[in-house]
């Protein structure tokens, strides 16, 4: 169940990145984001490959991944891009981190960071359940405008590649802004908008 809706999102994602134009300054920006996100999803072997089980992983050490997070609109031609920095744990079976620079396919900032909190790796290889998940809730500042946006989601994802190199997965929840609500679902048919995280050790 999880694994199909990701699949799913991940290949819209795709054709939604490849398809914005856009710029920015300071950080990366969202064409740096487009160009990584795009070579992560042609280098992971998500779409058409079995997930890393957790049973296999290391009980010790941790590792560290870097990629892009990405919010698409369900209805409209628009893309929310950021940093995003994962840490696995797997002596204690925790996952942390964050994502920032955000900015969206007309080349305009976000400010801030969301942070990656109570992240627990699920060691069960339970098949219709993630690998991990973790809340990612914070606020971002549209630089333009000055307005708050406040993220309210759910990370959950899985581990992939023949050595745990990869991690990917989805975001759900809702992203507010003064007195509108965002719903973040999992596919494109029952929300205003999806999003897919891939990242590389």
């Amino acid at each position: 169940m999880f694994k199909n809706f990701k699949l799913c999102a991940s290949t819209a994602a795709i054709v939604l990145v490849a398809g914005c134009g856009g710029g920015g300054a300071g950080g990366p920006t969202y064409e740096d984001l487009t160009d990584e996100f795009l070579g992560l999803a042609e280098r992971a072997p998500v779409i058409d490959s079995e997930r890393f089980l957790a049973s296999d992983l290391p009980e010790t050490g941790g590792a560290n991944y870097n990629g892009v997070i990405g919010i698409f609109s369900s209805s409209e031609d628009f893309a929310l891009l950021g940093d995003l920095q994962m840490t696995a744990s797997f002596s204690d079976d925790t996952i942390s981190g964050g994502a920032d620079s955000f900015s969206n396919s007309d080349g305009e900032t976000y400010s801030g960071r969301i942070p990656i909190r109570n992240g627990i790796i699920f060691r069960d290889d339970l098949p219709d359940l993630p690998t991990f998940e973790a809340d990612f809730d914070g606020e971002l500042v549209f630089d333009p405008t000055g307005d708050v946006i406040v993220v309210n989601t759910d990370m959950i994802g899985d581990f992939y590649g023949d050595q745990y190199e990869f991690v990917s997965g989805i975001v759900l929840g809702t992203l507010s802004s003064e007195g509108e609500v965002v719903t973040v679902g999992t596919t494109t048919d029952d929300s205003d908008a999806f999003s897919v995280f891939i990242a590389e050790r």
